[in-house]
């Protein structure tokens, strides 16, 4: 047991692996770079996980660590990684899940090229995973990497990527060395993630794709267990891939409207397009919303949907199919004294309200033409400067309803 102190604290989120667990830790006990801690991370298990890990623990004091959700919850691969994040020691998380296994030298190779790429402003590194059929080898197969790998890729740069590649470039967790910062703050997607089930790591990923310089390399030094209960297999089992899928590019596309509003993914249609069709696959009603720039932190419940904006200017694309509407407009605004502007199709509504909290107002529109649906361009503006969006989710004004009349 090393006495150095961490430089990487490996995060390994824990549910019902009683059958992988003990083979996952002692890829990590084994492995030729010694400076790291290892933190289990139990999700609600059910089966004997909880025991094993925690024997795992007792055997290497300081070094394993064993944690869980108050209550002993069950809230998801996401929210577990936050937990261990939150508890580590090192600048450097190294992901794992709990059964995949990673060559002995893994981290030892890994970590001399974070190493490198940190010091050009690499916030992530990570490489391709070994599929690995352990009862079939004529199976396993290595996973793609983008175009022009190896090599650092800028903010956003990986995103087209990974739609047109349809993930199979994306970050798998346990190939992933990320900066222990970038875990912070993230804990109201992590509701958003658990409902995105198989998908949930694509939230993260994308993340930090728009965010930072992301280092990818061309080494297969892990192994990517396939078995039929991996959260993958489960969710493609029961059908429900598409509905996962849908709700982690939802929280993808928000996040993207406020952060980068003039990336190609939102101006060439091909994000919405696949939103789009996802929902005519699972037969979910289209909202008849795409969603400009200055949104962010969409939130869906039983009365509807709630949408944010940060800054001063704010865009939303409303389908208007109907003649002699009105535009309804339920809103919420943190100030008193907050003059809202509203431009429809350029035509400017203005409306102050007085007291901080909801307000509601009504415009009058002029007929359309009968005929095919038509896109009502919807901007907004206000006088007040609101906080950015990782500052405070209360700041920020939020459209409660937009309803045609």
């Amino acid at each position: 047991m090393s006495s150095e102190f961490p430089l990487v604290s490996v995060v390994v989120p824990v549910f019902n692996a009683e059958r992988f667990i003990a083979e996952t830790v002692h890829s990590v006990l084994g492995q030729t770079f010694k400076p790291w801690e290892l933190l289990l991370v139990d999700d609600g298990s059910t089966d004997r996980s909880r025991s094993i890990i925690r024997e795992f623990e007792v055997s290497y004091p300081g070094r394993i660590r064993c944690l869980a959700h108050p209550g002993g919850a069950n809230r998801g691969q996401f929210a577990a990684r936050l937990l261990g994040a939150r508890h580590s020691v090192a600048p450097v998380v190294a992901l794992l899940d709990a059964d995949d296994l990673w060559d002995l030298d893994y981290l030892e190779q890994h970590f001399k090229l974070w190493s490198r790429s940190e010091a050009k402003g690499g916030a992530m590194s990570y490489g391709p995973a070994r599929y690995w059929h352990a009862d079939d080898a004529s199976q396993d197969f290595v996973q793609s990497m983008p175009e022009g790998t190896p090599r650092l890729f800028g903010p956003g740069e990986l995103l087209q990527p990974f739609i047109d590649s349809d993930y199979r470039v994306t970050p798998c967790p346990s190939c992933s060395l990320v900066r222990r910062d970038l875990f912070d703050g993230l804990e109201h997607l992590e509701a958003t993630a658990k409902d995105s089930l198989a998908c949930e790591d694509q939230i993260f990923g994308w993340r930090i794709a728009a965010r930072w310089r992301i280092a990818v390399h061309q080494h297969a030094w892990v192994r990517y267990r396939q078995h039929h209960s991996s959260s993958v297999s489960t969710t493609a089992q029961f059908g429900t891939f598409q509905r996962a899928e849908l709700t982690a590019l939802v929280a993808i596309h928000h996040d993207l409207a406020g952060l980068l509003p003039d990336h190609p993914l939102l101006t060439n249609g091909s994000l919405v397009g696949r939103i789009a069709r996802l929902r005519s696959e699972i037969g979910e009603e289209d909202d008849g919303v795409r969603y400009g720039k200055g949104f962010f932190d969409l939130e869906r419940d039983d009365s509807g949907v709630t949408w944010r904006w940060t800054g001063q200017e704010a865009t939303l694309l409303l389908r208007n199919d109907r003649v002699n509407r009105a535009l309804a407009i339920k809103g919420a605004v943190p100030f008193n004294d907050t003059a809202v502007s509203f431009q429809i199709d350029g035509r400017p509504f203005d409306h102050t309200v007085r007291h901080a909290g909801e307000f509601e107002c009504e415009f009058e529109l002029p007929s359309l033409a009968q005929g095919a649906p038509v896109w009502t361009e919807f901007e907004m503006s206000t006088d007040k400067v609101l906080s950015a969006p990782h500052d405070s989710r209360s700041l920020g004004i939020r459209i409660l309803r937009i309803s045609w009349s």
